[in-house]
């Protein structure tokens, strides 16, 4: 993987991880600076979170759930993780790939979002979007 991709962003024990900001490739992630970036509620409450790209302070879960008003966003300043682990010894060994693209995510989440809230607030039939899920 390194001489195709070069060195990861992060290894963590037995896994490494290649991560993308939004200027490209984030060689170390820990050592990024921290960004930081400012959240309204649906109630106009303000929170200030500092944060790194592509590792603290924003969930990478994918899991679709509707929310009328996301104060929160996914992953902000990260476009996509690609992580690859090791386990097992030299008699069997497992290898596991992961490919997270955040902005395909947010694609989607502000389209599903966009289509509940015309369904719930017109009287016109809904037409559902051509997305690449």
């Amino acid at each position: 993987m390194v001489e195709r991709y070069g060195p990861p962003s992060k290894r963590d024990g037995s896994s490494a991880t290649w991560a993308w900001g939004e200027d490209g490739f984030i060689p170390d992630l820990d050592g990024q600076p921290l960004h930081e970036i400012t959240t309204v509620s649906q109630f106009g409450a303000r929170k200030t979170i500092q944060y790194r790209p592509c590792t603290t302070g924003f969930s990478a879960d994918a899991e679709y759930r509707f929310r009328q008003h996301r104060e929160t966003p996914i992953m902000p300043g990260c476009t996509a993780l690609f992580t690859v682990g090791v386990s097992g010894g030299a008699q069997l060994s497992s290898v596991s790939f992961s490919l997270t693209d955040f902005d395909l995510i947010r694609q989607h989440v502000a389209e599903v979002d966009r289509q509940i809230l015309e369904a719930l607030t017109t009287n016109a039939p809904v037409a559902p979007a051509d997305m690449d899920l």
